[in-house]
C-alpha cells in the first residue's frame, strides 16, 4: 500500500507493538462452558417487534462442522418473534434513520475479560452461523467515550460467515449516521483500553418480517493485532456492465487500482431482492462475491446470470495484508437487464456522477451508490433490457453510444450536491451525445442543476440550445411539487413530488430544481406548482427529453412513510411515457411513406 513517511512510520510501530502480544486475542470462545462476557437478554423492548419470551442460550452447543471456529463449542442464541406492537421502543442501539417497524434482538454482554496493550488498529472478527432461513444484519455494540456505539452492520445470510471490522476505520470521527461508529474523543483512542472489555452486546436486526424463529451461533470473537497493513485499497471505479458473448453472460469492467500490494478484486452481484432489505431504500448485496479476480485484470465475465429481472454489480479491491486482508469500500452499483437469448440490450443507463465523490457523506448515505436501481425498476416495468456505465466510460470511448430509433440512452446526473464544484455533462460527454443524437439516437436527461452547469461551460450553451432545444430560466425553482397538467406524460400522475422523503427516493431532499423554456419546435412539459415562468421538462421533436429535476428524486404526492411501492409507480409511469415519446414511429403522410424531417 502506498503510504507517506508518517504512515509508513506508524505502520512500523504497529507491527513492532504487535510482536509483544498474541497475533490473535480470543475475546469469546465459549470453550469449557466458559461465558466470560455473561451474555444476557437486555429485557426492555427494542422496537415494535422483538424476540418474545427472551431467548435461549447454550455455551456448550456443538459447533457445526462448517464453522471456522477456534474450538469445538459455540454460543447459540435462539429467539421467536412477536407481532408488531403499538409503540416504538427506545434504546441506544436503535439504528437512527431506519424503519420504525423492524425485528431486532440485542444480547447484552456484561463485563468481559480485561485486554491490555491492545492497539486501536486491531481487527475485530467473529465467526457467525445463521441457522435460520432469514437474512439478518449482525453487529457488535461497543462502549466508547461517547457512549454505546454500533459497529457498521454486516449482512449474514443463511450459512456461515466470517465477518470483521477494522477498528482503525472507526476512530476519531463524529459521524454517527447510517450505523457508522464514531466518537468525539481523541483520534486514535483505544476502544479496548486495558481495563475491561468494551464489547457491550451483539445485535441482530432485520426490517423484513422473519419467516421462522431465529437460531444463530457465533464464536471465536477475536482481535487480530499483528496486521502488516491497516490501510484498505482505494474503492475501484466500476466502468460498465454489459451483455456478454452468450446468453446469461455479463461483462463487468472497472478501472485498475494503483496500490503495489493489490491482490484481487471482489465482484458482488444482487437482484431486486437486495434492495430495501434489510435497510430501507438501500442496495445491500450479498456478502459473498460471485467472482474473485486476480489483479491486474480489470474485467470479468459472469455466467449463468438471471435474465428474468435486473441484476446489480459492485466491485471492491483487496490487498495482500496479513493475517487479515484489507478490502476497499463499495463504490456505486451498475446494473443490467439481459435478454434471455443474449441479444444486445435496448437501452443504456449512464450515471454521470462526476459531481460526487464516493467518500462524500451525501453520496454514501442518500442513494447515489445505487441510483441505477431506480431506472432498472422503471425499465423492468416497461419490459426493456438495458446495460449501464458511468460517464467516464463514455468519455474515454470504452462505451460507444449507438443510435437506433428503438433504443434510448438515459443520462442520469441526479442532485447537484458536490462539495467541490464539478461539471455535469462535460465537454467530452457533450461531443459524444451530440454525435449520438445527430445520428438518430434518443436521449433522456435528468438531474438538478444541469442547465446551471451547461450555461457556464464553454460548449454547454450550444449543446443546450442546439441539441436539447431548451433555455434556462432559473437554476432554483424552490418548488418540489410538479404538475402534469399539459398531458404530455399521459399515464404519469397529475401531480407528484421531488425530494422531501429520503426513504422513497435516491437523492437528498432538495428544492434545487430547474425551470426551462423550449426553443424552436420543442415543447414545454410539466410545471412546478404555482410557477408560470417556464417548464420542468422539455420535449424535443421525439428525440430528447430533458427533466429539470433528478428522476431518482420523484415520488408520489401522498406517500411520506416507508412504503416504497407508490413512489416506484410514479417513476415507472413517468419514464414509461418518456420512452413511448422517444421511440414512437415516425409520422406518415397520405401515401403512407414515413416522413423524416
Amino acid at each position: 500500500m502506498v503510504k507517506n513517511a508518517f504512515l509508513k512510520a506508524a505502520a512500523a510501530l504497529v507491527v513492532l507493538a504487535a510482536t509483544t502480544i498474541a497475533p490473535a486475542i480470543v475475546l469469546e470462545g465459549f470453550e469449557n462452558n466458559a461465558n466470560p462476557f455473561t451474555w444476557a437478554d437486555v429485557g426492555s423492548p427494542q422496537s415494535q417487534n422483538k424476540a418474545s419470551g427472551g431467548f435461549s442460550f447454550a455455551t456448550n452447543a456443538s459447533a457445526p462442522a462448517a464453522v471456522p471456529t477456534e474450538g469445538v463449542q459455540v454460543g447459540r442464541f435462539a429467539a421467536t418473534w412477536t407481532v408488531p406492537g403499538a409503540a416504538l421502543g427506545s434504546h441506544p442501539t436503535f439504528l437512527p434513520g431506519t424503519a420504525t417497524t423492524f425485528w431486532a434482538l440485542r444480547i447484552n454482554a456484561a463485563g468481559g475479560p480485561s485486554q491490555s496493550s491492545v492497539p486501536h488498529t486491531s481487527v475485530l472478527q467473529a465467526d457467525v452461523v445463521n441457522n435460520s432461513p432469514d437474512t439478518y444484519d449482525f453487529f457488535f455494540t461497543l462502549l466508547t467515550t461517547d457512549g454505546l456505539k454500533n459497529l457498521p452492520p454486516r449482512t449474514v445470510a443463511p450459512g456461515t460467515s466470517t465477518i470483521s471490522w477494522d477498528l482503525n476505520l472507526y476512530t476519531g470521527s463524529a459521524n454517527n449516521n447510517a450505523g457508522v461508529l464514531g466518537f468525539t474523543g481523541t483520534p486514535g483512542q483505544n476502544y479496548l483500553d486495558g481495563t475491561s472489555s468494551k464489547i457491550r452486546g451483539a445485535f441482530f436486526y432485520t426490517e423484513t418480517a422473519p419467516t421462522a424463529a431465529m437460531s444463530v451461533d457465533f464464536d471465536n470473537v477475536q482481535l487480530l493485532t499483528a496486521q502488516t497493513d491497516f490501510t484498505a485499497p482505494a474503492t475501484p471505479t466500476i466502468l460498465s456492465v454489459s451483455q456478454g458473448p452468450a446468453a446469461g453472460e455479463l461483462v463487468v469492467k472497472w478501472v485498475a487500482n494503483t496500490e503495489p500490494d493489490l491482490a484481487t478484486y471482489n465482484v458482488y452481484l444482487g437482484t431486486n431482492a437486495n434492495f430495501s432489505s434489510p435497510i430501507t431504500n438501500r442496495l445491500s448485496l450479498p456478502s459473498t462475491p460471485v467472482a474473485v479476480v486476480t489483479a491486474p485484470a480489470t474485467q470479468t465475465t459472469l455466467t449463468g446470470v438471471d435474465t428474468t429481472q435486473p441484476v446489480y454489480v459492485r466491485v471492491t479491491a483487496v490487498d495482500n495484508a496479513t493475517p487479515s486482508a484489507n478490502e476497499s469500500g463499495l463504490g456505486i452499483a451498475l446494473g443490467a437487464a439481459l435478454d434471455p437469448l443474449g441479444a444486445p440490450p435496448k437501452d443504456l443507463v449512464v450515471l454521470d456522477y462526476d459531481r460526487y465523490a464516493p467518500a462524500e457523506t451525501l453520496f454514501t448515505q442518500n442513494g447515489y451508490a445505487h441510483g441505477v436501481v431506480y431506472y432498472a425498476h422503471a425499465l423492468q416495468t416497461k419490459g426493456r433490457t438495458f446495460s449501464s456505465a458511468v460517464a467516464d466510460a463514455v468519455e474515454d470511448g470504452s462505451v460507444t453510444l449507438t443510435a437506433d430509433n428503438n433504443n434510448v440512452v438515459y443520462w442520469a446526473s441526479s442532485l447537484d450536491g458536490e462539495t467541490v464544484p464539478g461539471q455535469a455533462i462535460n465537454s467530452t460527454a457533450q461531443t459524444a451525445l451530440t454525435t449520438y443524437v445527430n445520428a438518430g439516437g434518443n436521449l433522456f436527461i435528468s438531474g438538478n442543476a444541469i442547465g446551471e452547469d451547461l450555461v457556464t461551460n464553454a460548449t454547454g450553451p450550444t449543446f443546450m440550445s442546439g441539441i436539447l432545444n431548451a433555455t434556462l430560466v432559473s437554476d432554483n425553482s424552490a418548488i418540489n411539487s410538479v404538475d402534469n397538467t399539459g398531458g404530455q406524460f399521459p399515464t404519469a400522475a397529475a401531480t407528484f413530488f421531488t425530494g422531501t422523503d429520503v426513504f422513497n427516493l435516491a437523492g437528498y431532499p432538495t428544492l434545487d430544481n430547474e425551470i426551462y423554456t423550449p426553443l424552436n419546435s420543442a415543447v414545454g412539459a410539466l410545471s412546478y406548482t404555482g410557477n408560470t415562468s417556464g417548464n420542468a421538462a422539455i420535449l424535443n421533436n421525439g428525440t430528447t427529453v430533458l427533466l429539470g429535476f433528478g428522476f431518482e428524486s420523484v415520488r408520489d404526492i401522498n406517500t411520506t412513510g416507508l412504503d416504497f411501492t407508490p413512489a416506484r409507480a410514479v417513476r415507472d409511469a413517468l419514464l414509461g411515457d418518456a420512452i413511448d415519446y422517444l421511440t414512437a414511429a415516425p409520422a406518415s403522410d397520405a401515401t403512407s411513406w414515413a416522413i423524416y424531417e
